[in-house]
This record gives structure tokens, C-alpha cells and sequence, in this order.
């Protein structure tokens, strides 16, 4: 017993200090991670405040040196069109900019994606160039064909439109009569029309899908640079059979060929004009949707209308009496 007491006295004086140490090693670990806590805090907000001021400053900056600063306000709009029907003033007007608007806070993203929705439009490219010049440059889609449709009025009522068709199909309602140049509204009324289309098919901003109208539209822009075009015009060219085009003409004929191999077909267009030609004969009809030959219909060329009379000259060849 006697030499017992000292080592358990030992050992509970071993336990107690353990005890101590580790209650002094929590107190410093929950000082320490308040501490931290602290700092953190301390930090955040410093730079809340930090950031705060640092915005207003630069909200400040901005407003005083960009939003109204006369020296970054617009003085010229430089807008490139090709010219084929639709004006600078249209352009302008389409993008809703202004003389004396801030170059820098122009949304350029938004101007470009205006116009690009615009169906006479094809590419569109817009350049600041600091600190007064707005360019714009846009390429047309080129009409080469109408074709009639309907529109609703703002009062409800259905109303027949005309809309023009580019080489892609591209269906494009028809400008304001102000926005176009007098003399490309003759020319675009002089367009041949593509008749006998499903009328579902003419959605203003979307291409037609139907390969007989796109057939046709190849057909057009050949036609432009056959050896046909110099004796004949297109007046309009008749989709009702998908399988077949049939093209009237401004001398009164008609013509049928097939979706394919078109420039053949126009080649043999002319042969068979010219023959006609040496017999003092015009197609009346002509089919060369058939490869193996060519049924015509031949009318007769009409003799030209005599010239008017000269009212200046009396009948007996005397000049009238004033």
C-alpha cells in the first residue's frame, strides 16, 4: 500500500495535466478560429466597401467622360448599299440610328440583328470607328421573280400582295413605295411571275421549299444569258405541274420543258426559232420536255400595223388652210 499511493498519485497527476493541456488547446483552437472568422468578416466587408466605391467612381467616370461626352457623338452614317432597290434612307431607317447618338453606347449586336431579319437583306457588316463615323454595309438579295399572295390588314381585311423571289427562293414582301427609286419600281413590276405555287409556300422572311419553284427560278436566271432572250421575254412560268415548267412568253408563246438540263433545252428554244424564222413562222406552242423531238405549233408572222396618218398633210397632199 505504501508504495502504491505514489504511482497512482503519479498517474492522476499525469491525467490531470493532460486534461489541462487539452482544455487550453480547445480554448486556442475556438480564440484562434474566432480570430479567423474575424478576419474574414473584416475582409469581406472591407471589400464590399471597397467595391462599392470603386463602382459608383467608375458608374461616375463613365457618365461624365462616355454617356455625355459630345466628343463621341455621331457626326456621319456611312451606309453602302448595292443599290438595286433599296435606298440609304431605308438602311438607316431599318437600323433606328441617329446624327448626334453616342458611338460608344450604340448596341451594335442589336443593329445588326435588326437588319438581318429584314428579308431584302443578305449579309449585313457594322463598323464604329471612333470618335464620330457609324459604317454600315449591307449586301441585297436580288428579285428576279414575283409571285402573287395575300396579307392580312390591320383591320382584318385579306388583301393581294405581290412578293418578290430571289435566285434562292427567298420570299420578300415589297418596300414602301417611297423607299423605292422610281425607276427599280418599273423594273421590279417587269419581273416575270411564277404562277400555279401552293399559296402555303409564301411565308415573307423563309425560302420556298418546292423544287418545281426553285427549278423555275434556275430557269430565269438562265433565260438571262440564252441566245433565246434576244427574240423572246418571260412573262411568267407555270409550277402547277411539278414535273414540267411551262413558260409564257411576251410574243404569245408557250413554252414547256423540263425541271432538268435546262440550258439544253433553251439552246433548242432558239434552234427551233430560227427555223421558224427563215419560213416567216412563230412558235405558237413548243414542247421540249421530250429529248427524242420537239412538237411545235407555228403561227404565221403578223405583218406590223400600218404607220398613223401625218395630220399635218391634207388628203389631196395640199398642207391645210391655218
Amino acid at each position: 500500500m505504501i508504495f502504491g499511493r505514489p504511482a497512482r498519485n503519479r498517474r492522476q497527476r499525469r491525467a490531470e495535466r493532460r486534461e489541462v493541456l487539452e482544455v487550453r488547446l480547445r480554448s486556442d483552437r475556438a480564440r484562434a478560429s474566432r480570430r479567423w472568422g474575424l478576419l474574414v468578416f473584416t475582409l469581406f466587408l472591407a471589400g464590399g466597401i471597397g467595391l462599392f466605391v470603386v463602382t459608383r467612381f467608375w458608374d461616375r467616370l463613365h457618365a461624365e467622360f462616355v454617356e455625355r461626352n459630345p466628343f463621341f457623338a455621331i457626326k456621319t452614317i456611312e451606309i453602302q448599299t448595292e443599290g438595286r432597290w433599296i435606298t440609304p434612307e431605308q438602311v438607316r431607317a431599318w437600323a433606328d440610328v441617329r446624327e448626334g447618338d453616342n458611338l460608344l453606347l450604340l448596341d451594335l449586336r442589336r443593329i445588326k440583328r435588326d437588319l438581318e431579319i429584314i428579308p431584302q437583306l443578305a449579309t449585313v457588316s457594322i463598323e464604329r470607328v471612333p470618335p464620330h463615323l457609324l459604317r454600315i454595309q449591307v449586301t441585297e438579295r436580288e428579285p428576279v421573280a414575283q409571285v402573287r399572295g395575300v396579307q392580312w390588314s390591320a383591320s382584318g381585311e385579306v388583301l393581294p400582295v405581290t412578293y418578290f423571289l430571289d435566285p434562292g427562293g427567298m420570299v420578300m414582301p415589297p418596300l414602301p413605295a417611297e423607299a423605292v427609286p422610281a425607276e427599280r419600281q418599273a423594273a421590279l413590276a417587269s419581273l416575270p411571275a411564277v404562277v400555279g405555287l401552293d399559296g402555303r409556300e409564301i411565308r415573307p422572311g423563309r425560302p420556298v421549299q418546292a423544287r418545281s419553284v426553285l427549278a423555275a427560278l434556275r430557269l430565269i436566271r438562265a433565260f438571262e444569258n440564252a441566245a433565246v432572250r434576244r427574240v423572246a421575254s418571260l412573262v411568267a412560268v407555270d409550277v402547277s405541274d411539278p414535273e414540267l415548267l411551262v413558260v409564257r412568253t411576251g410574243e404569245g408563246s408557250e413554252i414547256t420543258l423540263h425541271p432538268e438540263g435546262l440550258d439544253l433545252q433553251l439552246r433548242r428554244w432558239w434552234v427551233v426559232h430560227e427555223a421558224g424564222a427563215r419560213q416567216s413562222n412563230v412558235i405558237a406552242t413548243l414542247d421540249l420536255s421530250l429529248t427524242n423531238h420537239c412538237p411545235v405549233v407555228w403561227a404565221p408572222v403578223s405583218p406590223p400595223p400600218p404607220p398613223p396618218p401625218n395630220p399635218a398633210v391634207a388628203p389631196s397632199g395640199r398642207q391645210p388652210h391655218a
